[in-house]
């Protein structure tokens, strides 16, 4: 398994042939900004490891919106895929409307029961009708995936599955925007793509239903 202190060390040693120790304290930096900006563009990426279907967050009676200040991980909401209310021991599939249609029917916030409608607006999850009673509601769909806390961090996609991406593409930064290395970021961007294909197509395998092959409609 591979940590952000082995990254750190292994991109020290590919670009300037030391020990991540021995780089000095500019260039360390350096990389340790060029894998925060790798991971942070490919955040909103779909990947294996950023897909779940575990977020839930009870209604509040007469509360119509729902951020990050009542569930932590809505802030890191990039794709909703689907949302399900359970009331009592029954799932309902909520349906996604547009801003506009709900603002009109949501006038003076008088509509209140099960809701059967939601959005995703300004940061905040809409429900309509407005709940009027404490229900679970359940989202699955793509959320942000942190990077380490700590260089020892074990188990972090981003240095597990990604590592190949994410080493590729700090290498990248590094000899782009500190080394000014034309030939190191040719042969770096070229391994970026690589390593990122290969990810797509390890999360398609995956995640793909059957043989993947499509499905017809019946009419």
């Amino acid at each position: 398994m591979t940590t952000l202190s082995a990254m750190k060390t292994r991109i020290a040693q590919e670009t300037r042939r030391k020990a991540y120790a021995d780089v000095g304290a500019v260039y360390a930096q350096a990389i340790d900004d060029a894998i925060n900006s790798s991971i942070f563009a490919y955040s909103d990426e779909r990947f294996h490891f950023n897909e779940r279907r575990d977020v839930t967050f009870p209604t509040v009676a007469l509360q119509e919106f729902y951020d990050s200040d009542d569930l932590a991980a809505i802030g890191n909401l990039i794709k909703i895929d689907y949302m399900k209310l359970t009331v009592g021991n029954t799932t309902f599939e909520l349906t996604p409307d547009y801003p506009s249609d709900i603002e009109s029917a949501s006038t003076n916030a008088t509509a209140t029961g099960q809701p059967s409608w939601y959005l995703y607006y300004g940061r905040q999850i809409r429900l309509y009708p407005i709940p009027a009673e404490v229900w679970t509601v359940r989202i699955a769909g793509l959320f942000k995936y942190a990077a380490p806390a700590t260089d020892g961090e074990a188990n972090n996609f981003w240095m597990t599955d990604a590592e190949r991406l994410i080493r590729s593409r700090a290498k990248y930064e590094l000899a782009l925007h500190v080394l000014r290395d034309v030939e190191l970021a040719q042969t770096m961007s070229a391994a970026t793509t690589e390593a990122l294909e290969q990810l797509r197509r390890w999360t398609n395998k995956l995640t793909q239903h059957g043989n993947g092959r499509v499905r017809p409609m019946y009419f």
